[in-house]
């Protein structure tokens, strides 16, 4: 295992090495289920005119907020917010297709799918919960079973797209 890892780590730097290689510094929105942020780099490694290899390194804030209502038979209305905010390392490795570049080739556009796999690093879900008028709050650990995120480990499939300016 540490022969192939060190193997991979070896044939990205040798890569980055060369001039033709980009690493670029992201900041971006994000959305899926839920809202948020993420920042880091990414190494663009081309393989042909039209395609690259895009792995990175990125930090996220995942943020999502639920409003329930449950009405029960006795007449009792139970309302509930719970908003959850977790940070995530994600690893993603992605192929990039090129989209569209300009005739001076300052700015371009890829679409960007792979895989990608995060460990959670930390997270609160803050619960506030209406019931007769009395309002009550709570917090735990965004992660455990029975929580919004059962494991720190997560994996699956990205897909998105990306502009870049002054590419230089």
């Amino acid at each position: 295992m540490k022969r192939i890892v060190f193997t991979a780590v070896m044939t990205i730097v040798s890569l980055v090495a060369s001039a033709q290689v980009k690493v670029s510094a992201i900041v971006s929105p994000e959305a899926n289920l839920s809202l948020g942020i993420r920042a880091g780099a990414d190494i663009d490694i081309p393989i042909s005119e039209q395609l690259s290899i895009v792995p990175g390194a990125h930090w996220q804030l995942r943020h999502r907020n639920i409003e329930e209502a449950e009405h029960f038979l006795d007449g009792r209305e139970v309302e509930s917010e719970i908003d959850t905010q977790a940070h995530f390392i994600t690893i993603p490795v992605r192929l990039g297709i090129k989209a569209y570049e300009s005739e001076n080739g300052n700015i371009s556009c890829q679409v960007l799918t792979g895989l990608y796999a995060a460990y959670g690093v930390g997270g609160r879900t803050h619960t506030t919960t209406t019931e007769r008028g009395i309002q009550t709050e709570t917090s735990c650990d965004a992660f455990g079973k029975g929580k919004r995120y059962v494991s720190h480990l997560d994996y699956g499939m990205t897909v998105g797209a990306e502009a870049i300016f002054n590419n230089n």
